[in-house]
């Protein structure tokens, strides 16, 4: 989800830094940097999709993901079809979110109603602070975009764009730390033990 959030608020700094240079114009960023937050609207749907599908592939259930994924096929067609005359390339890539968000939302469904006694304890309460934090996020990024604008130059916009997206990182990781979020405890407990690990590796080395 932040990652969403970062593509959408940022896709024009990302944008411009990447491609604009030569025949590739500001209007060209502009129009592929729409169609980037377009497509960053469907990113969440995209990751919960391959969770959720694992999920029917461990209970021997092949067949409901592939019917899943053919109807929301054809929802990406429908809807591209309506939107394109109106708002062309940025009304295909909406389509494309909007049935990836679709598809997640159905395979969850689905599968939660399979396997209705086997709930992950405290995913709800993670899942409202993930978005609780990721709207924050939106709306810090949304500031910065308006009240500390990307300087002119290649170099200066990428140093710029750099700086924020790390601090980015780090204040999404210390608002979920300072919420008592398990997975950063869980995430420092793993790097702990790995750099332990790599320590002995070097000690016996020796």
């Amino acid at each position: 989800m932040p990652a969403a959030v970062g593509l959408f608020v940022l896709s024009e700094p990302i944008v411009r830094i990447l491609y604009e240079r030569g025949r590739f114009g500001p209007l060209d960023t502009a129009g592929t940097a729409a169609a980037v937050s377009m497509y960053a609207v469907g990113v969440v749907g995209l990751s919960i999709t391959r969770v959720a599908v694992q999920g029917f592939y461990a209970t021997g259930d092949t067949r409901t993901p592939v019917k899943v994924a053919v109807g929301a096929m054809a929802l990406n067609c429908v809807v591209a079809a309506a939107l394109a005359q109106t708002h062309g390339h940025v009304g295909v890539a909406f389509a494309n979110s909007a049935s990836a968000t679709v598809n997640a939302v159905t395979l969850a469904v689905f599968l939660r109603r399979r396997l209705p006694g086997h709930r992950v304890p405290g995913a709800r309460r993670a899942w409202l602070r993930t978005v609780a934090v990721s709207a924050g996020l939106a709306l810090a990024l949304s500031a910065a975009w308006r009240l500390w604008p990307s300087p002119a130059g290649r170099l200066a916009e990428a140093a710029w764009l750099a700086t924020v997206i790390a601090g980015s990182i780090v204040a999404y990781v210390g608002c979920h730390a300072a919420l008592g979020s398990d997975e950063v405890r869980l995430a420092w407990t793993a790097l702990m033990r790995r750099r332990r690990r790599s320590s002995l590796r070097r000690r016996e080395t020796r």
